[in-house]
């Protein structure tokens, strides 16, 4: 399990507090920073969302959900 900044677990709760947490996942990016990439879903719509390593959201984009989507990272309870 990966623990997320304060700042961004408040963001999410705030801002997205009906939707389901997909995955999440640590980074870096090209200059070495800690970035979470955190994805949710509600009434089937996916939210990425990256944030950097103090909480602040650095990057945000929504798509449709797939059937495909249902089954990547045990969303299902696959193992």
């Amino acid at each position: 399990m990966h623990r997320v900044p304060l700042k961004a677990s408040n963001f999410i709760r705030t801002n997205f507090g009906d939707c389901y947490v997909k995955d999440v996942e640590e980074s870096n990016d090209l200059f070495a920073h800690l970035i979470y990439k955190i994805n949710l879903i509600s009434n089937d719509i996916i939210y990425h969302l990256e944030f950097n390593e103090t909480g602040d959201l650095v990057s945000y984009e929504t798509k449709p959900l797939n059937e495909d989507d249902y089954f990547d990272n045990e969303f299902y309870g696959n193992e």
